[in-house]
């Protein structure tokens, strides 16, 4: 018997549910090996596709420093990478130290591809996948 959770756990829980109930959409991971998109690589054999839901993210211009204005120059700041994948855990469907840097993410609602460059970890069990949009043909 699992003991039982701190009341904020389960309001957590109930928040993700919602969350992935109105904003998830289907999400694939592609195991791949070799260079990054930069280079040469194929599919890894070896790994099997991974199909999900996750909420995809794409933060407005203020947050990411895109925005105008005097008052953007004081906390803006260059990003890499300004899409990621906030999926829970248990919905990762493999342990999460197995989404690698490197891998392919393929959301078939638009038809994009990307790469993952790294997981931001979560106390609430929820990381963050952060990717970059593949060009077609990378």
């Amino acid at each position: 018997m699992s003991p039982a959770l701190s009341p904020w756990h389960a309001l957590q829980q109930r928040l993700d549910f919602f969350v992935d109930n109105q904003w998830s959409e289907p999400v694939e991971l592609h195991p791949w090996m070799g260079a990054s998109y930069a280079g040469t690589g194929g599919p890894d054999p070896n790994r099997q596709v991974v199909k999900t839901r996750a909420v995809f993210m794409r933060p407005g211009a203020a947050s990411t420093g895109e925005g105008a204005g005097i008052g953007r120059q004081i906390d803006s700041k260059i990003v890499t990478s300004d899409v990621w994948i906030s999926i829970e855990e248990a919905k990762m469907i493999i342990r999460w130290e197995d989404w690698r840097q490197g891998d392919r993410i393929y959301m078939p609602e638009g038809g994009d591809w990307y790469e993952i460059t790294y997981i931001q970890l979560s106390a609430t069990g929820r990381p963050q996948i952060h990717m970059t949009y593949l060009q077609p043909g990378d």
